[in-house]
């Protein structure tokens, strides 16, 4: 991933220089993860200053164009609502939401459980903002495949009929789903018993090749060609589950 770390100027002027610097990095990030965090010294909306405003203050217009072209946006938070307080003066005091956590869909989708909480300010005149990422980076897992060839194991009607039975609390499609959930294990154990047939089959292989010569050899000797029956049916069956 990448991360970013803001400490903006006070100056909406000034600000521009940071704001181009990092339309400049996004070329860099791409399509990877991206997280910003920290001051960005400039509220977005009227809802983010404690007693209104009146009139959009200026560099927002700045901000917006710069985080709309970014494609970020602020993360799940918990904690202060407004980071920024001036200090008041007797029962007199303003507070903004000038530090944010952000980040791209790329972080949002590699980093599900990630979320910022803001926590008190203290003695500062900012919260501190702390960026959780409780996972690291979600592995991919193989989406369940159901194999067909399993249904004709003399193993698998029982092994359905024994989850089915089991007693599972909750309403009827909660009780199908968690059976289900339970019965896809199985049915992958089940399948993975007849994984790596393919030496099984060289070996049935060259024992069919064997019984047919002995039947080549002698025609009437019926005892091989019930082995030779055996062999064929088991060897078509392995071939079946590889």
């Amino acid at each position: 991933m990448y991360l970013s770390f803001i400490y903006a100027a006070s100056n909406y002027l000034d600000r521009r220089a940071l704001w181009d610097n990092l339309k400049k990095h996004k070329l860099v990030v791409k399509k990877d993860a991206w997280g910003l965090l920290g001051d960005f010294n400039v509220a977005l909306k009227p809802s983010e200053y404690s007693e209104g405003c009146s009139k959009t203050p200026k560099g927002v217009e700045d901000f917006i164009e710069c985080i709309n072209c970014l494609e970020v946006e602020d993360l799940n938070s918990t904690g202060f609502q407004f980071t920024w307080n001036k200090t008041p003066t007797g029962s007199v005091g303003l507070l903004k939401k000038l530090d944010r956590v952000m980040s791209n869909l790329k972080f949002v989708s590699d980093y599900p459980m990630r979320h910022a909480v803001f926590k008190p300010y203290r003695i500062s005149d900012h919260c501190p903002a702390v960026l959780n990422i409780p996972m690291s980076k979600m592995r991919w897992q193989p989406s369940f495949r159901f194999a067909n060839f399993i249904t004709e194991k003399e193993e698998f009607l029982p092994m359905v009929k024994e989850v089915w039975d089991e007693n599972i609390e909750g309403f009827y499609m909660f009780k199908v789903c968690q059976k289900l959930k339970i019965l896809k294990k199985h049915c992958r154990v089940l399948c993975n018993n007849y994984r790596g047939y393919g030496k099984r089959i060289q070996e049935l292989r060259k024992n069919l090749e064997s019984k047919q010569l002995e039947i080549d050899r002698n025609p009437y000797d019926y005892k091989v060609r019930n082995e030779h029956a055996d062999i064929l049916f088991k060897f078509n069956e392995a071939c079946n589950d590889e």
